[in-house]
């Protein structure tokens, strides 16, 4: 008889105090300054309270996070948890959807919401947000493998079509990290590409080459970086022609003529070897 006048008192208490913080929001708003006032703070504390039981202090604790403007999904998710811990449950039920209608990716509030329905017989509503919770996490989920055995053991009709969602699931992910992959790739490659650019705009057509190089291993059939690639090595092998023609003259016009004639052979040598490097 003890007990369950207590449990009357503890049930009257909270309704008194929802009611008396519904009276006070409209004052929080005006009054509360949002740079002294630490709305996240205040969902903390209350998260702590609730964690050890306190749920009186939790409740006044969240308000104050809600009545500063602070609705996020994980506070409204939290405040369902303890609507739902203290029999509030249509309470509960709306913060559970007011969490995911501010974010629809918000997992746990449809995990949460899946298991009230069920635990109030709702089986039709339940199945659907497990079913949610499963589609919308990835395989290495967790959560996403007990809402999928929550919902068999509801809808054991559904595992056909749980399997076929599975595999396209895992080719979704093994398409996405290709793609992933390949434009890590084509990034490197084009950081190779503008280095390589660089160095060509600075006259150091070496350099620019190196780069080129390195860029093509990443990307082989990247057209661009292949034809700046010849183009850095035809206006290499101008420079290394240049340099020995004016050297040759240079011998001539000092009457060295063999220093002169091994100068315009290196020439030759060097036009020989224009094509091998650019099939390099």
């Amino acid at each position: 008889m003890l007990l369950k006048r207590f449990k009357e008192y503890n049930h009257t208490l909270v309704t008194f105090l929802l009611f008396f913080i519904s009276l006070i929001t409209f004052h929080s708003n005006v009054f509360a300054d949002p740079k002294k006032e630490s709305a996240e703070q205040y969902r903390l504390q209350a998260y702590d309270q609730q964690q050890k039981g306190n749920y009186n202090a939790a409740l006044s604790f969240y308000t104050k996070a809600e009545a500063l403007g602070e609705m996020s999904p994980t506070l409204l998710n939290d405040m369902g948890v303890l609507y739902e811990q203290i029999g509030f449950m249509k309470k509960a039920e709306h913060h559970y959807l007011d969490s995911i209608k501010q974010d629809k990716n918000y997992l746990p509030a449809y995990m949460n919401l899946a298991y009230l329905y069920k635990n109030s017989g709702d089986m039709d509503k339940a199945a659907q947000y497990f079913q949610r919770r499963f589609e919308l996490a990835g395989s290495e989920d967790s959560w996403a493998n007990k809402a999928k055995d929550e919902l068999l053991a509801i809808r054991p009709e559904y595992k056909n079509r749980i399997v076929s969602m599975e595999t396209n699931r895992l080719n979704q992910e093994l398409e996405d990290r290709i793609q992933k992959e390949l434009s890590h790739r084509v990034n490197r490659s084009h950081q190779f590409y503008e280095k390589g650019a660089e160095f060509f705009d600075s006259g150091e057509y070496k350099k620019a080459i190196m780069e080129f190089n390195q860029a093509l291993k990443v990307t082989p059939e990247n057209s661009k970086v292949v034809q700046s690639r010849k183009k850095a090595i035809v206006a290499l092998v101008r420079k290394r022609i240049k340099r020995r023609k004016d050297r040759a003259i240079e011998m001539i016009n000092a009457g060295n003529y063999d220093s002169a004639q091994r100068e315009i052979q290196k020439i030759l040598t060097i036009i020989q070897n224009k094509p091998k490097l650019i099939s390099n």
